[in-house]
């Protein structure tokens, strides 16, 4: 069972807008929480989480995109160090439910 702090966070978060996931205890599978519903949080028989956020990083990728160089947590900082026929790519973690 979440304290009643992470309770708190994660009925803020959703009163914020940010996306709420619950499942059953013991189950596998989560499901979204409407935006905006009048969610009626069930701690005894689910559980709550707030849905992760996927990683995003800047990796400088040769022209060619035969070579790839430093990783980045920033486009900015990426294309501060190009190099001559490099450019700045995003890549976004793929999250599987």
């Amino acid at each position: 069972m979440k304290t009643l702090r992470e309770r708190t966070e994660i009925q803020q978060a959703f009163l914020d807008g940010e996306i709420v996931r619950y499942k059953l205890k013991n189950c596998a599978i989560w499901f979204e929480l409407v935006k905006g519903s009048d969610a009626d949080f069930d701690w005894q028989n689910n559980e709550y989480e707030i849905k992760p956020k996927p990683m995003e990083i800047w990796v400088q990728v040769s022209d060619n995109k035969q070579n790839f160089g430093c990783i980045y947590c920033s486009k900015e900082k990426a294309e501060k160090d190009l190099g001559r026929s490099w450019s700045a790519k995003r890549f976004i973690e793929f999250m599987d439910d």
